[in-house]
């Protein structure tokens, strides 16, 4: 069973906001560098609503808040 269109863009965003946040550093470690964008700019670039619409979204897709893979990725 494939995705719906709506669930295709919303993985897409969330993929670009994960990359904006974490950089490499969440793949490869060695590479890691803290994000120059807050939250709230990362959600306004990748076209969510506001900094809650983004973190709604990571927690239902992560379980984890986005200040959270931050962390870890620059870990």
């Amino acid at each position: 069973m494939g995705l719906t269109p709506k669930s295709t863009g919303q993985l897409l965003r969330f993929g670009r906001a994960l990359t904006l946040l974490t950089g490499p550093g969440l793949l490869m470690p060695e590479t890691a560098a803290p994000s120059p964008m807050s939250i709230s700019e990362v959600a306004a670039e990748t076209g969510y609503a506001d900094h809650s619409h983004l973190v709604r979204e990571f927690r239902r897709l992560t379980g984890l808040p986005p200040s959270a893979l931050v962390r870890r990725a620059a870990s």
